[in-house]
């Protein structure tokens, strides 16, 4: 469990804990469907929809994060420092990038025909220039990039996370809990990427 990993997973109003425009595209994922995501705050809600929509799930991440995502259910685990996914032969029906950092033609040699990345975050320039060739990868190989972040939040998809937390199968994970004080402590440790899961601020 993830409280091994020394995490918490803590029921918790969803609204609060999860950014729901950053993980509805894992509800596209189907049994027997092949995923790509990460840890963090965002990448931890991810993984576990995936898993419970019955997704095989590739989560790849920095080394100190990839006991985390075993423990949230991810099939197999990458360090992203020793191994490039990219250049494995391996293809996927869904990539859920939160940063970002890649290229064109990278996301199109890991998009399976008829796959889809959605992009949470990352620098702006990069994404808008994947959002510029994204149509072309589209219309020549049956793969889409899409920015969900950008979007309204569906209702559904909205409701869809909601029973997902109600019924056990997605649970927040809390790196830790820190009181006002420690907030720019706290934005320090989340900028540098060594939060394994979301950072609560007690008030």
């Amino acid at each position: 469990a993830a409280e091994r990993a020394g995490l918490r997973q803590q029921r918790a109003n969803v609204r609060l804990l999860a950014p729901a425009d950053g993980v509805v595209t894992s509800r596209d994922a189907e049994p027997g469907s092949t995923v790509v995501a990460s840890a963090g705050g965002v990448g931890t809600f991810a993984v576990q929809m995936a898993r419970a929509a019955g997704a095989h799930v590739t989560a790849v991440d920095a080394a100190h994060k990839l006991d985390v995502l075993r423990a949230l259910g991810a099939d197999r685990v990458v360090d992203y420092a020793r191994e490039d996914i990219a250049h494995d032969g391996s293809t996927y029906d869904l990539i859920v990038d939160i940063v970002a950092t890649r290229s064109v033609a990278d996301y199109r040699r890991m998009l399976a025909p008829g796959g889809e990345c959605g992009l949470l975050g990352g620098d702006v320039g990069r994404i808008v220039r994947l959002m510029a060739t994204g149509p072309l990868i589209s219309a020549f190989g049956g793969k889409r990039i899409t920015v969900p972040i950008w979007r309204p939040n569906d209702p559904d998809d909205v409701a869809h996370l909601v029973s997902l937390v109600d019924d056990g199968s997605v649970v927040p994970v809390v790196d830790r809990v820190v009181d006002l004080a420690d907030v720019p402590d706290a934005f320090a440790e989340f900028a540098a990427q060594r939060h394994r899961g979301k950072i609560a601020v007690r008030l």
